[in-house]
């Protein structure tokens, strides 16, 4: 006869993360587990479509676009459970971008500008890519 017996602590978790809760469109956020008597993470990161999944302790995160997004933390203790969300709002943001260009013999100089947002882009490498062709085709670029 063969017998089998799951341990319980008995002791109930209490669920905890601290993270940025406005960030910019592909900013990384590092969100930091702070439960109490937990031994498994269970995070849903809401992103308008997969719907990511980690069972890391304190894991990373981005979004490729902007919105509110709830983080849920769910943890576990034995058999024992709690669950926290918060909303995390991802703003997009925009490049402003100008060069001065030499208008022929006379020496004048005109401005050409070049405008783009992080909605124009549905990756960060996409965008990445383009703010590096831009600033190296001679344009200065803010926010």
């Amino acid at each position: 006869m063969f017998m089998s017996c799951s341990k319980d602590s008995g002791v109930e978790p209490v669920a905890c993360f601290e993270g940025s809760t406005s960030v910019d469109v592909f900013q990384n956020v590092n969100f930091q587990d702070c439960s109490e008597d937990a031994d498994d993470y269970d995070w849903n990161f809401e992103d308008g479509g997969t719907g990511e999944t980690s069972s890391l302790k304190s894991p990373s995160f981005s979004w490729n676009k902007s919105g509110s997004f709830t983080v849920s933390l769910k943890v576990k203790n034995g058999s024992k459970k709690d669950e926290i969300s918060k909303t995390v709002f991802v703003k997009d943001f925009c490049n402003y971008c100008e060069k001065e260009v030499p208008n022929g013999p006379s020496g004048d100089t005109y401005t050409v500008y070049e405008n783009f947002c992080t909605d124009d882009f549905s990756s960060k490498e996409d965008y990445d890519a383009y703010y590096k062709y831009v600033t190296a085709s001679g344009y200065s670029c803010r926010r």
